[in-house]
C-alpha cells in the first residue's frame, strides 16, 4: 500500500480502502469495494454506489439513495406549503419525500435517518468515501451523511440524484418518475 505508479500524466496510489488515480488537471477516480467515484476537472463528481447518505452543503436537504429500494429525502425546516395531510396520516406530514416508481410525500412516524441506518447505510459506508477530507454531517440516530458538493451526482441502480444549488433532483431511469426538493419548493413526477 502507498506505492504510486505513473502512466503519462496520471498517478495512481493503492491504499487499504482502494485505488485512487488522479491527473494534474484535477480529474480523478476512486475505486473501492463499495463505490466508484469520478471527479471531473471542474470539481463535479459522479458516485456510482449501491447506497449513499448525503446532505446538501446548506444542510437543508438530507437524502438516502438505495439502488434496490429507492430514494428518501428529508427537507429541514421547509418554507413551502405541503399538500393537505391525508385523513389516514396520524404521524408526521410530510415526513419525507420518496421516490420508488414515482415521487411523493409519505406519512411516517420515524425519521429518515433512523430508516436509513436500519437499512445498512451506517458510518462504515461513509468511512470508505474516496475523499477523506469530504466533510460529513451528523443526522439523527448517528448516521453520517456525506456533505455533497454542488454538482455531485449519485447513481445507485435505476436511481440518479443530482445535488445543485437550486435543489436535489432524483430520477428513476426505469419509470421516468422523479422528485425535486429544496427548502423552498418541491415537485414530483
Amino acid at each position: 500500500y502507498g506505492m504510486a505508479a505513473r502512466v503519462g500524466d496520471t498517478i495512481c496510489v493503492m491504499d487499504s480502502a482502494g485505488l485512487t488515480c488522479s491527473r494534474a488537471d484535477g480529474s480523478a477516480f476512486r475505486v473501492s469495494n463499495e463505490h466508484l467515484t469520478l471527479r471531473r476537472a471542474d470539481g463535479t463528481q459522479t458516485v456510482a454506489t449501491s447506497t449513499a447518505a448525503f446532505a446538501t452543503p446548506t444542510g437543508n436537504v438530507v437524502c438516502y439513495v438505495d439502488g434496490r429500494t429507492g430514494v428518501v429525502c428529508v427537507v429541514i425546516n421547509p418554507t413551502y406549503s405541503p399538500p393537505p395531510r391525508p385523513a389516514d396520516c396520524h404521524f408526521d406530514w410530510p415526513a419525507r419525500a420518496v421516490l420508488t416508481d414515482h415521487g411523493s410525500f409519505v406519512c411516517a412516524s420515524d425519521s429518515m435517518a433512523d430508516q436509513a441506518s436500519l437499512e445498512g447505510a451506517g458510518p462504515s459506508a461513509i468511512q470508505s468515501w474516496w475523499d477523506a477530507s469530504q466533510p460529513t454531517a451528523q443526522v439523527p440516530s448517528g448516521l453520517q451523511a456525506v456533505v455533497a458538493k454542488y454538482g455531485t451526482t449519485f447513481v445507485a441502480g435505476a436511481y440518479t440524484c443530482l445535488v445543485s444549488q437550486k435543489n436535489v433532483s432524483c430520477k428513476n431511469s426505469k419509470t421516468g418518475g422523479g422528485l425535486e426538493v429544496s427548502r423552498e419548493a418541491y415537485r414530483f413526477g
